[in-house]
């Protein structure tokens, strides 16, 4: 196409059956305000009224230029577009997307500012069902990016092909960059701009990131190609394939050669749990015969691996049949790696559409407001679990040798204390946790940590009614029955002990219950499928899901007292308040004065807190659980009727990775433990 002057920017569009949306896109292209450009758009040979509405624009802006092809695919449409682009950049959006109307200016004016050649802007999912937006954190993970505007692909130091995402719609290109290293798009049905995208960063010398959230992906499309991915489930093996040949023939293949790979096995077991049934089946069977070993994941020890939890993954799904392995072990997998580069890790919450416009993007879905509960008489329900242990091959002892579990947790100690894991002579207080992970075993931890088992364990040792009480323990979220439950309960995993596998419900008839099923079937994966395991305790433990009396005061003036006793005797305590909230944290020694260190993040409460009624109470019942274990932290609540109850027995807390302040707290207390010979 000829211009009096040359367009700023070449918008490229294929375009295939995109009727439903189409208008909502190129309104979103047509004003924006950055007028100097030109929009391409490729119809894909659409058997709806794409085309149609194609012209009708056509006709009302001069900068809209259609290209109609047979049908092929997408890749084959952007690369046709291409040919015809003039603009000194380019951008590739989508059909069914749609664009802030400043997007093209500002990434047009930092190409300028910053002679770049390729510009990535923040982006999110727009769910065209529920009319809702997504975050979509992992976009951009600034934690793997040099801290200069601008940078080079080869100034990522590891894990560049999950700096950022392998689509083209959130980046703008310099049309002659991608014309002078030969780029161009796969010509097949899905993932066909994952190659482009990943040869293009890794050839770039200049690199840079707009933060300001400019566009918007529609998921949830019917007619969406990602919708039909068992067509086609191939093509992400020959998207790798063809990234692969890409990074060789510009002799960058061996400066990524371990991303690539680290990449490739994470797509992998990503399409793997895309598609179901005999599809599943079918690349099952492709991954185990050849294709892990053509991309040279099966080359690699553990040690190579950037995520363990992928490893595990991976030598699981080689050992044992497709329909045994579950796509949410795999999931939480992912999701350790993504809580490494994206703030609160996995949570992602959807936004009402006017949120962003409003400019309040911490906006959060939360259970409606509780009405007045109903009085419930406790009991426990027929549909108990009976606690079995889980009845899956050990993966710890399956999967890795005790060796390369040492090593793997070495790197993810260092990762979160900045100091190294001696487990030859361990000296702090978490070098010590870090080697009961490994090297001691009870017969009594299984129970123990066991959210559920626990209060018959307490119950035991202590007597009944010091455990919060039951109303039931399912191992299917599906079994559960709501109906027999009181207004107001609590929800947790009966493996997990964080926040997030928390769920306090104050009145059951506002639930959304599609909702709670989908959160409450990603708790039931099992604990050592997670990085911060290597924990014997948790190795036969099946993962559940029970509910309890809901506590009073929870949220506001509930104590938590927390007790740390060392090869049988209690030593001192920590008093959490605000538990749901702003956490704060006081350390005490046994004559309730307060202690000169912290936890790092948690500050001390602004006002003293006095000692509880039942603290003596609370020392002797700690004391009498403490005794099997070398370490244990014996958690406490005292309600405001004055009832006392054990909230938990933690072995690892903070997973053993807890920084204190001044750090030398850390050594004092590992003075206090001594540990017993090795026997796991």
């Amino acid at each position: 196409m000829e211009y009096a002057r040359p367009p700023k920017v070449s918008v490229i569009v294929p375009v295939y059956n995109a009727q439903n949306y189409l208008r909502e896109c190129l309104d979103s292209i047509i004003n924006q305000t950055l007028t100097e450009i030109e929009i391409i758009c490729v119809d894909d040979g659409s058997t709806d009224a794409s085309l149609s509405i194609l012209r009708e624009y056509q006709k009302c802006d001069d900068r809209v230029f259609v290209i109609a092809q047979a049908h092929y695919d997408a890749g084959t449409a952007r690369n046709n577009g291409f040919a015809y682009a003039s603009g000194k950049y380019v951008v590739f959006l989508d059909a069914d997307d749609f664009f802030e109307p400043q997007m093209l200016e500002m990434a047009y004016k930092r190409a300028l500012d910053q002679n770049a050649e390729i510009v990535v802007f923040q982006s999110d999912a727009y769910d065209s069902k529920a009319g809702l937006y997504k975050e979509l954190s992992f976009t951009i993970r600034n934690k793997l990016l040099p801290k200069e505007i601008i940078f080079a692909g080869t100034d990522i130091k590891r894990d560049i092909f999950t700096a950022f995402a392998g689509w083209a719609w959130d980046k703008l290109f310099l049309r002659e960059f991608i014309i002078d290293k030969d780029i161009r798009f796969q010509e097949q049905r899905t993932t066909n701009d994952l190659s482009f995208t990943y040869t293009a960063l890794a050839c770039a010398k200049r690199i840079t990131i707009l933060e300001e959230l400019l566009a918007h992906h529609r998921i949830n499309v019917t007619s969406s190609l990602e919708k039909t991915r068992s067509q086609s489930y191939s093509c992400f093996y020959y998207a790798l394939l063809a990234l692969r040949e890409g990074l060789i023939t510009r002799d960058l293949f061996n400066r990524f050669e371990q991303d690539f790979i680290n990449y490739s096995l994470y797509f992998c077991l990503e399409n793997l749990y895309a598609v179901n049934g005999a599809t599943r089946k079918e690349l099952y069977g492709r991954l185990k015969s050849e294709w892990f070993k053509n991309l040279k994941i099966t080359d690699h020890t553990c040690a190579y691996y950037y995520h363990l939890g992928e490893y595990i993954h991976y030598k699981f799904v080689l050992k044992i049949s497709h329909n045994r392995v579950g796509k949410y072990a795999f999931k939480a997998a992912k999701g350790l790696k993504y809580a490494q580069y994206s703030p609160g890790g996995r949570n992602k919450y959807y936004h009402e559409h006017n949120t962003y416009r409003n400019g309040n993007n911490n906006a959060k879905v939360i259970l409606p407001e509780a009405k007045n509960s109903n009085n419930y008489k406790d009991e426990l329900f027929t549909k108990k679990a009976t606690y079995t242990g889980y009845n899956i091959d050990n993966l710890n002892s399956l999967l890795l040798a005790k060796a390369e579990r040492a090593n793997e947790l070495k790197q993810i100690f260092y990762s979160h204390c900045h100091y190294y894991l001696n487990l030859d002579n361990p000296q702090t207080f978490n070098q010590k946790i870090n080697w009961l992970k490994l090297y001691w075993y009870h017969e009594d931890l299984p129970r123990a940590v066991d959210k559920a088992e626990f209060k018959n364990y307490v119950k035991e040792k202590i007597g009944d009614g010091y455990t919060v009480p039951l109303y039931g323990v399912w191992e299917k979220e599906s079994d559960i029955d709501f109906e027999r439950l009181p207004d107001r309960f609590v929800l947790k995993s009966t493996i997990q002990s964080d926040g997030r596998h928390i769920i306090r419900v104050e009145n059951k008839e506002t639930l959304d219950y599609d909702k709670l099923l989908t959160v409450l079937s990603s708790w039931l994966i099992p604990r050592n499928s997670l990085k911060c395991s290597y924990c014997g305790a948790y190795n036969s433990i099946n993962p559940r899901i029970l509910a309890e009396e809901y506590i009073e005061g929870f949220d506001d003036d509930l104590m938590d007292y927390k007790f740390f006793c060392f090869n049988g005797k209690v030593e001192f305590l920590y008093v959490s308040t605000c538990i749901l909230k702003n956490l704060s944290i006081n350390f005490y020694d046994l004559d309730w004065n307060l202690l000169p260190f912290k936890r790092t993040s948690y500050p001390n409460t602004a006002h003293p807190i006095s000692k509880p009624k039942c603290f003596e109470k609370m020392v002797e019942i700690a004391s009498e659980l403490a005794k099997p274990f070398p370490f244990v932290r014996v958690d406490f609540y005292e309600t405001s009727e004055g009832r006392l109850y054990v909230g938990e027995l933690t072995f690892y807390p903070g997973g053993g990775y807890g920084l204190f302040d001044p750090a030398e707290w850390d050594y004092k207390l590992g003075d206090m433990l001594n540990l017993p010979q090795a026997n796991a």
